[in-house]
């Protein structure tokens, strides 16, 4: 769907300046996803012989433990054991308790207790979707989408929806979206989805969902009152799927949301019971499971006797557009670390803790033929560099082409590479990679510099 809205945003804001005119220029959703789901279908079916080649035997059903390593089948009851079991059931996504919500449908394993905490208000019409739903359920484009949540999920959705023709409005809790983000990424995406056309409502907490002549309206804790949706959807974060695993019979511990606590070695409680993936609360990305699988394996049954995930310096991307990057310590986390003598400090023997930021700000040569500046979406830069040998600890990019450089950049960061390695590589010319090897002043090491990202006022529409 991200490379479908691709295709519409390079049609939408950079065809027409290259000389390329477009007439009755039309989206067919239905074919789209028709061939998606195609695609989809032939993954599933590729695995699933990957499996049985490698002599896997499946068993298609919900399962539970009866006993501390005795797993029995919902479907036919059967029970099974084994010396190792792993526990990698993923999660879903949340939806809170306000009023007028849909009955949600959840899995299974997660359907009773869900449903007694988000649905003691349900009344069952209301057309509130989750990113899970729109991939499963949303058979047209709505004319006016409203996305619920700030995080990357939120981000990709409202671009995707309005790159593609609809008009998106997000529903923000803080002042950006992505706050977990460093704030050049916030203030990045922040530019990116107004450029977009997504409109965003800041400090905002629906109270209330009401559906009036299939118009759906939604009411803020500040008692201001949004109209006119065709579509709801929520992202703001997932769940592990654990509620009918029967943990209760296993000594497996879980925290407070329901995630399943396991050590470095992806160990539980119990042993020989392992839990990883998006059902031990590390890091939500389906590369880390797969690698975090392979490492068990290889520790398991592979003989490496040390192999294990390395959470850190994972990088990751965002597929908005343009794409994020980023790998590593955020600007503040870096100051803090620092401060607390977990990091060590560039310059020695200074008064106040200090950290070194190199960043760039530009414009890609393509844009170069671009008339209207409002087009010329800037690309932003940032290393984070820490200790007197200025090692990179932190990369973050948003910018065309940034979800393509950063694996590169993340072997060197993961090796350990400064700020001189990265001086010493030549740039390649013209690409916006350069300008990660090209950077050198460093920004100032203020900690409280300031980004302008647009206006922050409160409950403010925010447009283009």
């Amino acid at each position: 769907m991200w490379t479908a809205a691709s295709v519409a945003y390079t049609l939408k804001h950079q065809a027409g300046y290259y000389g390329f005119e477009f007439d009755n220029l039309r989206l067919d959703w239905k074919g789209l996803v028709q061939r998606r789901n195609e695609h989809v279908e032939y993954l599933n079916r590729a695995y699933e012989k990957n499996l049985s080649d490698s002599k896997v035997t499946h068993v298609f059903s919900h399962a539970k433990f009866v006993a501390p390593k005795v797993v029995q089948s919902v479907k036919d009851s059967r029970k099974f054991t084994a010396d190792h079991i792993l526990i990698a059931v993923g999660g879903f996504p949340y939806i809170p308790d306000i009023p007028n919500i849909r009955e949600t449908r959840y899995p299974l394993n997660c359907v009773l207790l869900y449903f007694i905490l988000f649905c003691l208000n349900c009344k069952g019409k209301e057309y509130i979707y989750t990113s899970d739903d729109f991939f499963n359920k949303l058979d047209h484009l709505p004319k006016k989408t409203a996305i619920v949540g700030a995080g990357y999920i939120a981000v990709e959705l409202a671009q995707v929806l309005a790159e593609m023709g609809s008009d998106v409005t997000m529903f923000i809790r803080g002042a950006h979206p992505l706050r977990k983000f460093d704030r050049l990424i916030q203030c990045g995406v922040h530019e990116a989805l107004l450029h977009s056309g997504v409109k965003m409502i800041v400090d905002a907490e629906i109270t209330a969902i009401e559906n009036n002549d299939n118009s759906l309206s939604l009411k803020s804790h500040h008692k201001q009152e949004f109209t006119g949706f065709n579509c709801v959807i929520y992202a703001i974060g997932r769940g592990p799927l654990t509620t009918e695993l029967g943990l209760n019979h296993t000594s497996v511990k879980q925290d407070k949301r329901g995630f399943i606590i396991s050590n470095e070695w992806e160990e539980t409680d119990e042993k020989g019971i392992y839990a990883l993936g998006d059902v031990n609360d590390k890091i939500a990305l389906t590369p880390v499971a797969i690698r975090a699988g392979r490492k068990w394996a290889d520790r398991i049954f592979g003989g490496v006797k040390n192999a294990n995930m390395d959470y850190h310096l994972v990088p990751s991307v965002i597929f908005s557009h343009p794409p994020i990057g980023t790998i590593g310590h955020t600007e503040e986390h870096a100051r803090e670390l620092v401060k607390a003598n977990k990091l060590p400090e560039p310059v020695k023997g200074s008064s106040k803790k200090k950290i070194k930021i190199f960043e760039s700000h530009f414009r890609g040569l393509k844009y170069g033929v671009y008339t209207n500046p409002q087009d010329k979406i800037m690309a932003h830069m940032k290393l984070v560099c820490v200790g007197k040998e200025e090692r990179v600890v932190g990369l973050h990019m948003i910018g065309d082409g940034c979800d393509e450089m950063l694996q590169g950049f993340s072997v060197a960061i993961k090796m350990g590479a400064t700020k001189e390695d990265f001086n010493n590589v030549t740039a390649i010319h013209p690409t916006a990679a350069e300008e990660v090897v090209n950077m050198k002043i460093p920004r100032g090491d203020e900690d409280n510099y300031q980004y302008n990202c647009g206006t922050t006022d409160k409950m403010t529409t925010q447009k283009h």
